[in-house]
């Protein structure tokens, strides 16, 4: 089984995210979080669920698909590490390089 670190940037990805939504409904943010958190926990187990996305700044990043948010991520040895976490319809290779 492999261990899921947060980079900085993921974990203010995923506040934003939420503080965002809970603007709108509540309780939509709490699913939306959920769904997120749910989808990485499945990397513990297979860190290859994602497809291969690009190379970039030296990293091989991979992408994981929860609805209509990105999770580019990181395999390295045993760790899996979350770079970021995006919705799909924003700039997302902007905020990778």
């Amino acid at each position: 089984m492999h261990k899921i670190v947060f980079l900085p940037c993921a974990v203010k990805d995923i506040e934003e995210t939420v503080d965002y939504l809970s603007q709108f409904y509540e309780s939509t943010a709490v699913k939306k979080y959920d769904k997120i958190l749910s989808s990485i926990e499945l990397l513990k187990y297979d860190p290859f669920l994602g497809t291969e996305f690009y190379r970039l700044n030296g990293y091989h990043y991979r992408k994981l698909v929860c609805e209509e948010y990105l999770i580019f991520y990181v395999i390295q040895d045993q760790i899996v590490e979350i770079h970021s976490i995006v919705n799909g319809r924003t700039d997302y290779l902007h905020k990778l390089i």
